[in-house]
C-alpha cells in the first residue's frame, strides 16, 4: 500500500511541476537556399541578379537531433556538429572535417618553412586565419528562416535557408 501511495504522489508532484511548454528547436531539418528572399536582403547589381536567377544554385544544410550538421553547396559536401545558444542562434562547427583539417595542416607545415619571407608569412598567416573563421558558421532562426551572416572582407552577405523535405 505505501508502494502505491507513493507512486500516485510520485506522478502527481512530477505532473504538477513539469515545464509545461515543450523546448521547441526550430533548428532541426533540411533546409534549402532560399534564392530570392536571399538576393533580395542583400544589395547587388541588378546584372548579377540575372545571373543568379539563371544558374540553379543548390545549397543545403542540414541539422539533425543527434547534433550532426551538414553542408552540401553542390558537390562540396562539408560535415561538422552544432549546438544551439539561444532560441533562435545555432553555431557549426566544421573544423572536424577531413578537407577543413587537410587544408589547415597544409598551411601549418608550409608555415614551418624558414627560407618563407616575413610576406610569404604573413599571407600563409591571415589564409590560416580565414580558414579559421570560415570553420565556424552561426545560425538565426528568424520568421521561418535560418539565415546564414556572412562577413567577407568589405561586405556582410545573408543567406535564407527555408525548410526543406
Amino acid at each position: 500500500m505505501p508502494r502505491y501511495l507513493f507512486l500516485i504522489f510520485f506522478l502527481l508532484y512530477s505532473f504538477a511541476f513539469s515545464d509545461s511548454k515543450k523546448k521547441e528547436n526550430s533548428f532541426f531539418g533540411h533546409w534549402t537556399l532560399d534564392i530570392e528572399k536571399s538576393l533580395a536582403a542583400n544589395i547587388l547589381p541588378k546584372n548579377s541578379i540575372n545571373d543568379f536567377q539563371n544558374t540553379s544554385i543548390y545549397h543545403k544544410i542540414t541539422f539533425t537531433k543527434s547534433g550532426k550538421y551538414k553542408e552540401k553547396f553542390g558537390d562540396l559536401i562539408t560535415e561538422g556538429t552544432w549546438s544551439r545558444y539561444k532560441k533562435d542562434l545555432a553555431v557549426a562547427r566544421i573544423e572536424t572535417d577531413e578537407k577543413i583539417r587537410a587544408r589547415r595542416d597544409r598551411l601549418k607545415r608550409k608555415l614551418s618553412n624558414p627560407k618563407l619571407t616575413r610576406y610569404q608569412k604573413t599571407r600563409l598567416e591571415q589564409k590560416l586565419y580565414s580558414l579559421d573563421r570560415a570553420s565556424v558558421k552561426s545560425y538565426n532562426y528568424k520568421d521561418g528562416y535560418v539565415i546564414l551572416n556572412l562577413k567577407r572582407q568589405d561586405k556582410e552577405i545573408r543567406l535564407f535557408f527555408r525548410k526543406g523535405i
